[in-house]
């Protein structure tokens, strides 16, 4: 990989990892269920958290 991943992305990794891990956990909530559901498994979401 290259070494200039871009400022933004630099500051937010130095600076805001937390927030970075909650948008990685986001992003594979929403995506995990998606995939799942496209691979013809049945998904159930516990809303109760």
């Amino acid at each position: 990989m290259k070494e200039s991943v871009g400022p933004i992305a630099h500051l937010i990794f130095v600076q805001k990892p937390i927030s970075l891990i909650l948008s990685i956990i986001a992003v594979l909530w929403i995506v995990v269920p998606f995939v799942l559901k496209r691979r013809g498994k049945n998904v159930i979401v516990n809303e109760d958290m």
